[in-house]
């Protein structure tokens, strides 16, 4: 009854819709001279959260760790703090040394740099543990003419900008120098770029530079004016962005009077060069000389996104060739095409039917922890908020169900609720009542009845999708629409409960919200091994219980004879193999996007960021291509035809959503669902 594709399909929609109901990105700030550590709202430029310092702390360095802790450098030490200001550890400076460097290491060790005689480096465990120190003599006699931001070469070298000689050092782990490379001016830090080269900050020469870390080649330079509407003043850190932007630390401590010359203290530009966001605001913020972007949506940007870009693609190709879950097929003359129908249909069936719905039940309940977890981190209650984006879900569900029958953000809506109780049990809990939900309590009930009552055979009377076949070959849209909207929905959710659905929907909500608690979709710093070695386990477990289960179900099936038993045991059966299909499936792609992650897709980015536009005008104009009302193609078109349709309709989705973001912000019905989420928040 249900897509093949669907849920999978729907997963990405839903972490498209509840993203637009995120805020912006969140960005942590410092800089000399200003008494506080900040983390802003983007979009908004309002502060949300503020640790104070203490006068004379120097803080040139803060950086936000992955376990949603603040990492920062204050001259006399360095610190790691929680986000409600909890001291975890502090590292104290030597007498007569500084720290200016604090940063999070790709293996999840920490960064933090000593200036003084000599200088240290020292990698650090996110516990406090100092794993290694490395002392290096930089022949500069004032420790704070020294370094500021110390990074690492994909070697594992260390790179240190050099104040007071404008030159970049690049040592080994041992202290070692092993190459020198001059720059245009007092360098404060060097970043790496997408392509391979680097960019440093030059300070007080009013520049940055992009050059080659192996030949010491400056290939590019830009200086104060070379941008559009912006004075450099000391060009502190340098943020590279996802996209190929920059963000950079534009610090006015060193002139006085530049406050008030309308020169914006912090500022990102794009891959061109050109300013596309700023914050020039000194009586609300101070200097800023340090940024850290605040991830706390890390797979949503990353992971997910791809899934947008790919995976709502299928809904359209696959609710095609299912002619929208009205399976009406034209016999056909050519035997070769009646061939190539029925292998399409199969192979497809085969490998996604029953697993793609429980990849969205998974997603659903990661992407309530995210939501759960970022309003935590703002000191908001998340529970109405969430209750009341589940009734907007319900009313979208409802919306395309007129066209769509069988819609299923219905049921999505109203399973959702139960994650608002154990929102906040303990793990174990929440794992052994996810296990007994997956154990289909209902079903063993009625193996056990038909085990006591041998002839027992109720009949359970139900909404079938075959009732609205009439109205869907029919030509009244009227008809149509209130049939779908209906016995459609009747039958769909029906279809749910006899089927086991239903438990294994809500135990898959509770897992994947205990798989984003865990952090076990968060490859990055120190999770990073942790987190392969779980998926890489998850894959070795799941293939061979694939396999077995697959081929284990029809000798089970083929030793019942009572109906009643039967069903029961091929929904248990049925969830345990799909969930098993399931989990290889995730592991599969989780692995294989964190080893190479797709960059083909980057021109599908506009079409997943209107994902909930997607759905719905695909039931909308699909329904009138097959629909006796409309065209009634599920007369002519066969699979092979209506997959060819599909990719015609997608193409056309395609070039629409690259036409839009040249004009909008986010999709049209993105809009309505993100104003309607945070209506009444200022």
């Amino acid at each position: 009854m249900k897509s093949i594709f669907t849920y999978l399909c729907m997963a990405c929609m839903m972490l498209g819709l509840f993203s637009c109901g995120q805020k912006s990105e969140k960005l942590l700030l410092a800089g000399s001279g200003w008494n506080k550590i900040v983390i802003i709202d983007k979009e908004t430029k309002k502060v949300e959260w503020e640790h104070p310092l203490e006068k004379g702390w120097e803080c040139n360095s803060a950086s936000w760790t992955p376990d949603g802790n603040i990492l920062f450098s204050y001259a006399k030490g360095v610190k790691l703090i929680t986000k409600q200001g909890e001291e975890l550890w502090n590292i104290p400076a030597d007498a007569g040394s500084e720290f200016q460097t604090a940063r999070v290491l790709d293996n999840g060790n920490y960064l933090v740099a000593e200036c003084g005689h000599p200088a240290k480096i020292f990698e650090v465990s996110p516990k406090g543990e100092i794993i290694r120190e490395t002392a290096y003599e930089t022949g500069i006699e004032v420790p704070h003419a020294q370094f500021r931001h110390v990074n690492v070469d994909k070697d594992g070298n260390y790179l240190v900008p050099l104040f007071e000689t404008a030159d970049v050092r690049v040592i080994d782990v041992e202290g070692n120098l092993l190459r020198t490379i001059k720059m245009p001016g007092n360098m404060y830090c060097v970043s790496k770029l997408a392509n391979g080269n680097y960019v440093g900050a030059c300070g007080d020469s009013h520049r940055y530079v992009e050059f080659n870390l192996e030949s010491g080649e400056i290939l590019r330079t830009v200086n104060s004016g070379d941008i559009e509407g912006v004075e450099f003043c000391f060009v502190a850190q340098l943020l590279p962005t996802e996209d190929g932007g920059l963000y950079i630390c534009n610090w006015q401590g060193h002139d006085p009077s530049v406050a008030s010359k309308n020169i914006p203290q912090l500022m990102e530009i794009d891959k061109n060069g050109k300013i596309v966001w700023e914050v020039n605001d000194n009586k609300n913020f101070g200097m800023i000389s340090s940024i850290s972007v605040v991830k706390l949506r890390l797979v949503l940007r990353r992971l997910t996104t791809q899934r947008e870009r790919t995976a709502v693609m299928a809904i359209i190709l696959l609710h095609n060739i299912e002619h929208f879950n009205f399976y009406s097929f034209p016999e056909t003359a050519s035997p070769f095409l009646s061939s190539l129908d029925t292998h399409l249909w199969d192979m497809l069936f085969f490998a996604f039917a029953g697993k793609s719905d429980a990849i969205f039940a998974l997603l659903f309940g990661f992407t309530f922890y995210l939501q759960h977890h970022n309003c935590e981190m703002r000191g908001e209650d998340f529970r109405n908020r969430y209750m009341w984006r589940l009734v907007l879900l319900l009313l979208f569900g409802f919306v395309n169900a007129i066209f769509f029958p069988g819609e299923i953000l219905v049921l999505y809506a109203l399973i959702g609720f139960v994650l608002v109780p154990v929102r906040h049990l303990k793990d174990r809990t929440v794992a052994w009542i996810a296990l007994i939900l997956m154990l289909q309590p209902l079903e063993w009930i009625k193996v056990i009845y038909a085990c006591l009552v041998p002839d027992a055979n109720p009949q359970q009377t139900y909404f079938s999708l075959g009732d609205v076949y009439p109205q869907l070959g029919g030509h009244s849209f009227w008809e149509m629409l209130k049939a779908n909207f209906v016995t459609g929905q009747l039958a769909s959710l029906n279809w749910a409960w006899s089927h086991g659905r239903v438990f294994q929907t809500a135990s898959l909500f509770m897992l994947g919200m205990l798989l984003g608690r865990k952090g076990l979709f968060v490859y990055a710093g120190e999770n990073r091994e942790r987190v392969a070695a779980f998926w890489q386990r998850v894959a070795f477990l799941a293939l061979p219980s694939a396999v077995v289960l697959y081929y284990l179900k029809d000798f089970i099936y083929s030793q019942i004879e009572n109906p009643f038993l039967k069903s029961s045991m091929r929904t248990i059966w049925d969830s345990w193999y799909n969930l098993a299909g399931m989990l290889l499936i995730v592991s599969g792609f989780l692995l294989l996007y964190w080893v190479n992650e797709g960059k083909v897709q980057k021109i599908l980015v506009p079409y997943g960021k209107m994902s909930l536009t997607d759905y719905v005008t695909q039931s909308l104009i699909g329904s009138f291509l097959y629909f006796g009302y409309g065209l009634e193609l599920h007369l002519v078109c066969g699979t092979t035809y209506s997959l060819l349709i599909g990719i015609v309709f997608l193409v056309l989705q395609v070039a629409f959503a690259h036409w839009w973001f040249r004009h909008f912000r986010r999709g049209p019905l993105e809009t309505i669902w993100h104003r309607l989420t945070w209506i009444g928040k200022k």
